[in-house]
């Protein structure tokens, strides 16, 4: 993996100079998809970032979309995104020789991202700021978005993909005795953030709330419960264990900021929906060697599948609790 990374890191300096002609550079953060680096120029610092095209097909469509939902929501509340920058040639996107499509942000100073969220205050703040964003979305003027990636949160599709490539017999049993999750939340209902896992949050620094959502790429139209379930499975599990304590505070501060009439079904089904969908997407990316999530060894991603999967029982295990948080928290905000 170290290699790949001094690889990309030269290909980051020549796509930096697109922006600034000497500047400092050094990987950041743990994404899965897309390359991302820490530039420094003089005094201030920014945040480099090269598309992913095997996953993003059309950079230039993300591009565009992403730009469209930082404008709305900037007009709105300021920093809530962070700020795209042109580069020399006025251009939010450059592409090098090679084709690989690479852009800029403004580096959000003074905030910190969390893998894992530790109090009841910061679990609430997740859950209210991906409820907000939906919010601020609701009247994003233009033409509907295209899906940034082909088939993007539909289950059926994933499920079709994966049969395709014959996975063991027992993943078969596991999958198909779940199989009708893939009726639901077929409708698109708004804007969504896409991808509300508790590192595309940034925190103040050394505070419980949160300062801006990032990772924008995959805001989309689709079912505004496909965010909802996949921050619950972002963030509710301890040690592949749903939590009822920490779905709680998540339902609390989803439900207390959404514009969304919710359901009892819909806020205990979305998190198992999203929970074997990734767990499918893993399992297909492992069968197919590795194409979609990086891996630092061969077998990641089918760890990561397996972990997804046994998250999924506990959530059946605990359907009793989650549907009384549920109602409770619904009658709460009603």
């Amino acid at each position: 993996m170290a290699d790949g990374v001094q690889t990309v890191s030269q290909e980051a300096r020549q796509a930096s100079s697109a922006w600034f002609s000497r500047c400092e550079i050094s990987p950041l953060g743990e994404g899965f998809i897309n390359d991302t680096f820490r530039v420094q120029n003089r005094d201030r610092r920014y945040v480099l970032q090269r598309i992913n095209a095997s996953v993003f097909p059309n950079p230039r469509l993300v591009m565009s979309q992403t730009h469209r939902v930082v404008d709305h929501i900037t007009t709105k509340i300021s920093g809530w995104v962070p700020a795209l920058v042109r580069n020399r040639a006025g251009e939010f996107l450059h592409e090098d020789a090679e084709g690989e499509a690479w852009r800029m942000w403004d580096y959000v100073e003074g905030t910190e991202t969390h893998q894992f969220l530790a109090s009841v205050a910061a679990l609430r703040s997740a859950a209210q700021s991906f409820a907000r964003f939906q919010n601020l979305l609701i009247d994003l003027p233009g033409p509907r978005f295209k899906d940034p990636i082909p088939d993007f949160g539909r289950l059926e599709c994933y499920l079709e993909d994966l049969g395709e490539l014959r996975p063991e017999e027992s993943w078969v049993r596991f999958i198909g005795q779940r199989k009708s999750l893939s009726e639901l939340f077929r409708e698109r209902t708004g804007y969504i953030h896409g991808d509300c896992k508790v590192n595309n949050l940034l925190y103040y620094s050394g505070r419980d709330n949160v300062a801006a959502v990032v990772d924008l790429d995959t805001v989309m139209y689709g079912h505004w419960a496909w965010d909802f379930g996949d921050l619950v499975r972002s963030a509710a599990g301890e040690a592949e264990t749903i939590s009822l304590d920490r779905y709680e505070r998540l339902l609390e501060g989803f439900l207390g900021e959404t514009n969304v009439v919710a359901t009892v079904d819909e806020l205990v089904l979305s998190p198992r929906y999203m929970t074997l969908m990734l767990g499918v997407r893993q399992l297909a990316d492992h069968l197919r060697g590795d194409r979609y999530f990086k891996v630092d060894a061969a077998g990641d991603n089918l760890r990561r599948a397996e972990a997804q999967f046994r998250l999924l029982e506990s959530m059946e295990h605990s359907e009793v609790g989650m549907r009384a948080l549920a109602r409770k928290t619904l009658d709460a905000n009603s």
